[in-house]
């Protein structure tokens, strides 16, 4: 079986319950930031400086007074991690994704499927990259396409 992929969306139902998931994550994300008291310009500040101690502490003489301000630092990270991760899983959304339901992916040389945010790469769901894209469970003996093995 083989699917040539134009350039519309690839609708699946498994494809649309991994939104509805990811919809559901970003509103209980939201919902944790807005309990949250910790202001997004605190947690900013905070975030700075723990990836400067970061960067410092392997080399520095006082590894443990640093680890000891990085701890205190750390509940005030929570904001901007939710907030970066609400930005990326809803650039997510705004992708052109497809479900991939066979065993290879076809494309042309030099592109690639990528696992957008919020999905894990066991969940088959994949950026669609432009140009040729051809889901298939047996390869062609000659192409020139790339292509990827997704049960390797």
């Amino acid at each position: 079986m083989s699917q040539v992929i134009e350039n519309q969306q690839v609708k699946s139902e498994i494809l649309s319950d991994n939104l509805k998931e990811l919809k559901t994550k970003i509103e209980v994300l939201k919902v944790k930031n807005q309990k949250d008291t910790t202001t997004l310009a605190e947690s900013n500040a905070a975030s700075k400086r723990y990836y400067e101690l970061m960067d410092v502490i392997i080399e520095s003489n006082n590894q443990d007074e640093l680890a000891k301000e990085m701890r205190l630092l750390e509940p005030l990270l929570s904001k901007t991690i939710k907030t970066k991760q609400i930005e990326a899983f809803e650039n997510t959304l705004q992708m052109d994704l497809m479900h991939v339901n066979t065993r290879y992916v076809m494309l042309e040389p030099g592109k690639k499927i990528v696992s957008p945010a919020g999905f894990h790469p066991d969940s088959k769901i994949y950026t669609k990259p432009s140009g040729v894209v051809i889901l298939t469970d047996r390869l062609p003996r000659t192409s020139n396409l790339s292509y990827y093995d997704l049960q390797k």
